[in-house]
């Protein structure tokens, strides 16, 4: 959403057929240069990591990377010689930002947050992790006390007898889907988990690498409580001149609708407790950004 506004307002990010295709996951369109994004993977790789695994950073790795890869991300950029302004936006970049500012120098960077919970719920709902299957059906029922393992022996002896004769592989194909369903709430419960760990280590490793540059930390929710507001001082920042009639256009374009942390509507019970050191340095990020009424979970 934010890098669809800044677009809007004059930040150039590439031409239309490098951009990343808008999906059924995104309608609106991710506003992220494939270019970027295809070789901060390539460079995860070369450090070891991937996306959804940092790697661990050596002393030195900029250097080394540089090395390596210098003369294909110069290829990158001579792409946006003459563009200025232009930016480009990848959640990679939380990881690779150093690499980066090694050849560029400095860069003015757009922080966007948002609270741990409802990116690790983003996750959960995208499926981006696989189903934890449970290794035996008695058992997890067993555990969740929905009733006594005998009776569902007999339940499944009775299946076995009267349904697996006349429809054959049916009683194996409802086994396995019990076994998704059964194995949903570990699965939720653990994709949290996961969502807390890289929301950290993400906003981490960015802050980190912007803490001698200039940066600015904007929140979604600024958006839906005072969109022109927020979009004056990201633009102000950015030293992007825009009118009024322009933020007036950027403002009607925020809408809840890409939102997709649902958070508040499950059970509390359900929620996997947000560790101490998440809050803690998402309470400190809002602050930085001027955003009030942190939520305390």
């Amino acid at each position: 959403m934010v890098a669809g506004l800044l677009r809007r307002a004059g930040l150039y990010l590439g031409e239309e057929p490098d951009m990343v295709a808008p999906d059924r996951g995104n309608p609106d369109g991710y506003f992220e240069n494939s270019k970027f994004r295809d070789f901060n993977e390539e460079l995860l790789a070369r450090l070891g990591g991937t996306y959804f695994h940092p790697p661990d950073l050596a002393p030195g790795w900029v250097e080394a990377t540089a090395a390596a890869l210098g003369g294909e991300a110069e290829a990158v950029l001579r792409g946006f010689a003459g563009r200025e302004p232009w930016g480009w936006k990848d959640p990679r970049n939380s990881l690779t930002l150093p690499f980066w500012s090694s050849l560029i120098g400095d860069v003015r960077t757009v922080i966007c947050l948002r609270p741990p919970w409802d990116v690790a719920d983003s996750l959960y709902r995208a499926r981006y992790f696989p189903t934890f299957n449970t290794r035996d059906i008695v058992w997890t029922i067993r555990k969740r006390k929905a009733f006594p393992p005998h009776i569902l022996r007999f339940v499944l002896w009775r299946l076995h007898r009267e349904l697996e004769p006349a429809h054959p592989g049916a009683l194996s194909k409802a086994a396995g889907q019990l076994r998704i369903l059964l194995s949903e709430r570990r699965r939720f419960a653990d994709t949290y988990r996961i969502g807390f760990h890289l929301w950290k280590v993400y906003n981490e490793r960015v802050l980190e690498a912007t803490a001698r540059g200039p940066r600015i930390i904007t929140h979604y929710e600024s958006y839906l409580r005072d969109p022109r507001a927020e979009m004056r001082r990201v633009l102000d920042f950015l030293r992007l001149p825009a009118s009024d009639g322009l933020i007036e256009e950027c403002c009607s374009l925020v809408s809840a609708g890409p939102r997709q942390g649902r958070v508040a509507s499950r059970d509390p019970a359900e929620v996997p407790r947000v560790p101490a050191d998440v809050l803690a340095l998402y309470a400190r990020m809002c602050e930085e950004a001027g955003f009030r009424g942190l939520v305390q979970r």
